[in-house]
């Protein structure tokens, strides 16, 4: 609903419920805006939810070629159940996007190389 004027939001069109707005003269007036941010911060304060939980991703399946990398290094095996879903989905996904086979076999000789170190996907941005 939009704080504005409780109106539902628009479908895409612009901006939520302010719609598109080519010009600064579009902006509701002064005294809208801030009707809107204090009852957006009352709704904070009262513990309304800011953003709709994301749904979650359906699990992947593990695909054979990967899983047999994986298990031929225990220790890359045992690092990778230990990365929660999100960090096992990134890898998986990264061999399954490769569209030459010779890219996925790098991809998935990587990814064994850093599971075996303990390095999620994504390790060298870690702490950015």
């Amino acid at each position: 609903i939009g704080i504005f004027d409780g109106t539902p939001m628009s479908g895409g069109e612009g901006m939520g419920q302010c719609g598109k707005l080519p010009h600064v003269d579009d902006l509701p007036e002064d005294g809208v805006v801030i009707a809107a941010i204090h009852a957006a911060l009352a709704m904070k304060q009262a513990g309304a939810p800011t953003m709709r939980p994301a749904a979650p991703k359906p699990a992947l399946d593990m695909p054979a070629d990967l899983r047999a990398a994986l298990d031929a290094v225990p220790a890359a095996a045992a690092a990778f159940a230990g990365f929660p879903p999100s960090g096992q989905r990134e890898y998986v996904e990264w061999a399954l996007e490769a569209k030459q086979v010779a890219t996925r076999e790098r991809r998935i000789a990587t990814t064994v190389a850093q599971c075996a170190e303990g390095k999620r996907r994504y390790w060298a941005m870690a702490g950015r």
